[in-house]
């Protein structure tokens, strides 16, 4: 049995003790013993939920010594371009399944040349150097690949993987990172090179996130700089790293292109709050964005938010855009808890991804939370232990306008993965994911989660919704594992930047990974590909009935904790359904007079759709229950 350890109220730790500065909410609540899973597959576990109305299957890839590989939200580990068909995943090997040569840090990758429905497992070498002993660094942690293409190519043959990942100068001590591993493969392991670069000569450099494919035939990467944690140059610089094909050479050529310095706010201890950083790029190369989530010194009483650098020549040159009061925003100040001093809430900003779409506009998805107030400075925020975690879309091209929606809010801490180390526990947290079509038209969201009856992300399935850019037409969530041999034990998954489509089981389709602990994060972990889940243009239906002329109500409270009540003069003989966010029916029923109250004490907590029709007039609410 797996005792989960209780930890101080209000208490800031980092997701893993080695170095990475993901801050996570920890739990009040006494320690809840569960039983360990066991593998999954291996111990042929059957799905127990409704199977999918079309086919899914997961098809098992490689291995790794342990859980290093996959445990970053900002990591890209999983490609997918459609010109040649083809998806990859990067992973840190195992030797004990390569005959016990090479280290556990030599990464390979996993390919499928024909959408994911067969894979080559475990055979591509990318980091020669680092398996036969000779890198300059020892180690390498939370891989980032892309696949390169170019220009015309059909090929899957002639394609590259290339690879930006953290590297390490030690195995111990207060500075271990300090490296980052720049590697390139063809599919079959042909033209393989790795170089270890120390971008600040002081071993220094940390964790290269966001890789992405720039269409214009680019490769880039977002780099920061770590010190030991009472070092002020902590977080103060961001490197977007550029990598161009050398033909001459068939290796990528890397450069800093630019060098942002953030003004952060300096915490209390004496470090800058930054939370993670990734980059996307437009389907036509041209706009790009920087996402920081970081407490920028801006005066404002808000914990991390988003902090936006954009480009609107193809990364040639890079702006910043203005800071956002988000606990101003009624999207926010609506849902989240308010800090003592204000009354507002101190949005904080945790795990997050995002994606651009056709018309240039950043797609950002983020678990948001709230801080409270905890010294007379209007910024002396802490972050707040709450049970329930709230994702939210939200979109800008300038800074200055976003608009924001609540997804889903998801009950329950995150949980604690079985360790033989008690110093290192991950957290399986929401693992916000964005994907989008090449041609930038949909974009795709997607996060783990347990469901709304279990107090801790202890059976994670992923979820997910899209959204049409164009019509401005949403799909209600959906659990995408559930039936499938996945279901309840989709542990920290990661999705392609780009999705498929016209796929074989759904006209868009997410390449999506999701790893296995085998009851120990420090020993073997197995990776699985989820085949054939997605959406259709069919379920784009969320915001017909705002197009159309809207009925006059009122919804409130909302959230709300055993009832809510809708009223209007135009509600008599109007007919209410309301549906979770499988799109089951809870609650139908017509309107006599002008106000309706609805019980929800049998709903269990979580996001619900409520649709209000009269005649050629609706409206739609989404509507939190606690």
């Amino acid at each position: 049995m797996l005792t989960r350890r209780s930890l101080p109220f209000f208490c800031l730790v980092t997701l893993c003790a080695n170095g990475q500065m993901v801050l996570r909410p920890t739990s009040a609540a006494a320690p809840i013993e569960r039983q360990v899973p066991g593998p999954l597959l291996r111990n042929g576990v059957q799905p127990t939920a409704q199977t999918q109305a079309k086919a899914a299957s997961v098809i098992q890839l490689g291995g790794a010594a342990n859980f290093y590989s996959i445990l970053l939200t900002s990591q890209d580990q999983v490609a997918y371009n459609p010109a040649i068909n083809t998806v990859i995943f990067e992973h840190r090997q195992d030797p004990a399944d390569h005959g016990g040569l090479g280290t556990n840090n030599s990464l390979r990758v996993d390919y499928s040349t024909d959408g994911g429905a067969t894979w080559t497992v475990d055979q591509t070498l990318i980091t020669p150097n680092m398996f036969a002993g000779t890198a300059a660094a020892v180690g390498t942690r939370y891989p980032n690949c892309v696949l390169y293409n170019p220009t015309g190519n059909t090929d899957p043959a002639n394609a590259y993987v290339v690879s930006h990942t953290n590297a390490l100068q030690a195995l111990t001590g207060a500075r271990f990172w300090g490296w980052v591993a720049e590697a390139s493969t063809k599919l079959d392991g042909t033209d393989a090179t790795d170089a270890y670069v120390d971008h600040f000569g002081d071993t220094s450099t940390y964790q290269p996130s966001g890789l992405v494919a720039n269409p214009n035939g680019d490769v880039w990467s977002a780099s920061t700089r770590y010190r030991a944690v009472d070092d002020p140059v902590n977080f103060s610089v961001l490197n977007l790293n550029k990598g161009v094909f050398n033909s001459g050479t068939n290796a990528f050529d890397w450069s800093i292109a630019n060098a942002i310095t953030p003004d952060l706010f300096i915490g209390v201890d004496g470090n800058p709050v930054y939370i993670n950083h990734t980059m996307a790029f437009s389907p036509d190369g041209q706009v790009g964005y920087v996402v920081l989530n970081a407490k920028a010194n801006d005066g404002l009483a808000q914990g991390p938010v988003p902090m936006l650098w954009k480009t609107t020549d193809g990364g040639g040159s890079w702006n910043p855009l203005p800071s956002y009061d988000f606990s101003n925003d009624a999207t926010y100040a609506d849902v989240l808890e308010p800090a003592t001093d204000t009354g507002l809430p101190r949005p904080w900003f945790s795990d997050m991804d995002c994606v651009v779409d056709h018309n240039g506009t950043l797609h950002l998805f983020s678990e948001v939370f709230s801080g409270y107030h905890s010294s007379p400075d209007s910024q002396g925020y802490i972050f707040s232990d709450i049970q329930t975690q709230y994702l939210y879309h939200a979109t800008t091209s300038d800074g200055t306008d976003w608009n924001s929606r609540l997804v889903t809010n998801v009950f329950g801490t995150d949980f604690g993965l079985p360790s033989s180390d008690p110093a290192f526990i991950p957290l399986q947290s929401n693992r916000p994911q964005a994907t989008r079509t090449a041609d930038g038209t949909r974009v795709f969201f997607s996060w783990n989660s347990s469901g709304p009856n279990e107090p801790e992300n202890f059976t994670p399935d992923v979820w997910a919704f899209g959204h049409n850019v164009d019509a401005q037409l949403s799909t209600l969530p959906k659990n995408l594992t559930t039936g499938t041999d996945a279901e309840g034990g989709a542990w920290f998954h990661t999705v392609s930047p780009v999705c498929i489509s016209n796929g074989a089981e759904h006209q868009y389709e997410l390449p999506i990974v999701f790893g296995e602990p085998n009851g120990d994060v420090l020993g073997h972990a197995d990776y699985f590909y989820v085949k054939g889940v997605g959406f259709d243009d069919s379920e784009f239906v969320v915001g017909i009935a705002e197009r159309e002329q809207p009925l006059l109500l009122e919804l409130y409270p909302n959230p709300c904790t055993g009832h809510f009540a809708i009223r209007g003069p135009e509600l008599p003989g109007a007919e209410l359904l309301l549906t979770d966010i499988m799109g089951r029916s809870v609650y139908i029923n017509k309107a006599v007079n002008t106000l309706v109250e609805v019980s929800t004490g049998s709903l269990a907590p979580g996001l619900y759709l409520l649709n209000v029709r009269a005649a050629d007039k609706s409206a739609a609410f989404s509507v939190v229950v606690q």
